[in-house]
């Protein structure tokens, strides 16, 4: 793992590429997984240690997912957490109307899938941004 701090990103070799995390996304997961494994989180950002404090983080969610069956909520959308499976419309914070099906991904830090309609076979994740409403067009 390299630095960017010009870019503010974590560089992460990952197959015969690499793959980017920015310091502000690795800091706000951090600080939500340290918080529901009561662990704390006072990590500077862009930092080794920041780094390798969230990896910690992310092997003990993986250990007690695996002892209890444990899910962390930090990656699901609040506005539509209980509402899988439904039909749904969102106007999003740009007021641009979308609608789709509300799916979940599956694994240990789950989170919200857009899936297009009934036929789809999966979506890709929900924005986390906050939707300025949401309406239930069909209950799931």
């Amino acid at each position: 793992m390299e630095i960017n701090k010009e870019q503010r990103l974590y560089v992460i070799p990952c197959g015969n590429g690499y793959t980017s995390l920015g310091f502000d996304v690795l800091d706000k997961r951090a600080s939500a997984f340290a918080k529901e494994l009561n662990f704390e989180w006072k990590e500077r950002k862009g930092t080794k240690k920041a780094y390798n404090h969230y990896m910690l983080l992310l092997t003990q969610a993986e250990k007690k997912f695996k002892q209890t069956g444990w899910k962390s909520t930090t990656e699901l959308h609040p506005q539509l957490i209980g509402l899988e499976n439904c039909r749904i419309e969102v106007i999003d914070e740009d007021g641009l109307k979308y609608r789709f099906n509300v799916g979940k991904s599956t694994g240990y830090i789950p989170c919200h899938l857009q899936i297009h309609n009934a036929r789809s076979l999966g979506g890709c994740p929900v924005d986390s941004r906050p939707f300025k409403s949401v309406t239930v067009i069909i209950r799931g």
